[in-house]
């Protein structure tokens, strides 16, 4: 019986029309997927770039510990902690603090 209906033109346009469906959704979501690692990399980037003008001898512990953050909440946070540090300690301590949190 099956057999009978899949070789309709109404079943293979149906077929056809989810498959191109599918394909659209998917599209869509790599899309988004794609912007939000975008973002995400931006903002690792400015962190980076705010400790490596403010705080270069944490450099190196950031460059360690950033790649590791993929929520961009966090990385948001840490844009505004770097900013306001007022010392190369508060800037370690925000940073260890992250690791800390993820451990948890």
């Amino acid at each position: 019986m099956f057999d009978l209906v899949k070789d309709t033109p109404v079943y293979r346009e149906m077929m056809r029309d989810a498959r191109e469906e599918g394909l659209k959704e998917g599209r869509e979501e790599g899309r988004e997927e794609g912007r939000e690692e975008g973002r995400e990399e931006a903002l690792r980037q400015a962190v980076m770039d705010i400790i490596a003008a403010r705080f270069p001898r944490v450099v190196r512990l950031a460059k360690g510990i950033l790649p590791t953050i993929d929520t961009s909440s966090v990385l948001r946070s840490l844009v505004i902690k770097m900013s306001t540090a007022q010392t190369a300690a508060e800037a370690r301590e925000h940073l260890l603090a992250v690791v800390e949190a993820d451990e948890e």
